[in-house]
């Protein structure tokens, strides 16, 4: 019998405690939420339920995300053209030497 448990120690690693994330984010979630809503009990479970209201706002702001996304690969694109071309890149740069004369001119 001692030879089995030998064997055993040899070729059967313990099992490892296995560390739940999900739980512990939950469990942190939920104290934040009992804070938030002023709640002292621990056996309480608080779940938020999402509105007509907050739907609309996150759908809202994923619009806005990619509008401003669109706008900045827009004008990247923009200005990638005007370094390559010699023509557009001087006109560029009279119109911005044409703005920073007109705001000094302001403030004298």
């Amino acid at each position: 019998m001692e030879f089995f448990e030998k064997i055993k120690k040899i070729f059967v690693k313990p099992k490892k405690k296995v560390f739940n994330v999900g739980l512990v984010k939950q469990a942190k979630e939920q104290d934040s939420l009992r804070d938030k809503h002023k709640i002292e009990r621990e056996d309480v479970i608080v779940v938020e339920k999402s509105t007509t209201a907050k739907s609309l706002l996150n759908a809202a702001g994923g619009v806005v995300r990619v509008l401003a996304a669109i706008i900045v690969i827009c004008l990247a694109v923009i200005g990638l053209l005007v370094l390559v071309y010699p023509e557009t890149r001087a006109a560029v740069v009279k119109v911005l030497q044409d703005t920073w004369e007109q705001i000094w001119g302001m403030n004298q």
